[in-house]
């Protein structure tokens, strides 16, 4: 049995379910948000650590008096 999914004709074995979501943009949405929000928190902490490192270094080259 021929179905249409998206405008395109695609041949599925009889009893096969077709299992697409309403939700399923909400989903990817959400996991693209969840990505960002995870990048953004490694580049805080890469911010601060090298933070840490300039000021680590900074104390070292200061003339001793």
């Amino acid at each position: 049995m021929a179905r249409t999914v998206w405008g395109h004709a695609q041949e599925r074995p009889e009893g096969m379910a077709v299992t697409t979501s309403p939700y399923a943009s909400d989903q990817v949405g959400a996991a693209a948000a969840a990505g960002a929000l995870a990048g953004a928190h490694i580049n805080s902490v890469l911010a601060t650590a090298d933070t840490d490192a300039a000021l680590y270094a900074a104390q070292d080259d200061t003339p001793a008096s």
